[in-house]
């Protein structure tokens, strides 16, 4: 795993910019040193976002580094094998309600698609999403 280095990741991070002014960047690191003040602060300067990356195996935090706010659904328990349940499920979007509010947009992906949960799980988050939109514009 690679660990921040605030040189290395800001000569990227700028060159991304020059390069590729029209396109919006994120990150999902795995190593803990990226998720430091230093380089939150970093991701934040450049419009990088930090990827909300759910699993057990991974680091994880919940900063807001971008207008973008990219999550990844690896499974709760196995990695790449397990599902969600509707409560977590709904956790992430009552989350979502309020990132929304704020002026984000909101990319969420499931990677849990060993025996399919991905795509169960991203329906029954669709499901709550919508309704949750019903409830909201009432």
């Amino acid at each position: 795993m690679v660990k921040f280095n605030y040189d290395v990741a800001e000569h990227f991070y700028s060159l991304l910019k020059k390069a590729y002014k029209k396109y919006e960047f994120v990150l999902e690191p795995r190593h803990s040193t990226w998720f430091d003040d230093v380089s939150l602060t970093l991701m934040s300067k450049y419009n990088i976002g930090l990827v909300i990356s759910q699993s057990k195996e991974f680091p994880y935090s919940e900063i807001i580094t971008a207008k973008n706010i990219y999550l990844r659904f690896h499974g709760p328990e196995d990695l790449y094998a397990s599902s969600y349940s509707d409560e977590m499920l709904n956790v992430f979007v009552e989350k979502f309600a309020v990132w929304v509010n704020e002026g984000h947009r909101i990319w969420v992906f499931f990677n849990n698609d060993i025996h399919g949960h991905a795509f169960r799980d991203a329906k029954r988050m669709i499901e709550m999403v919508q309704k949750k939109d019903r409830a909201i514009r009432k």
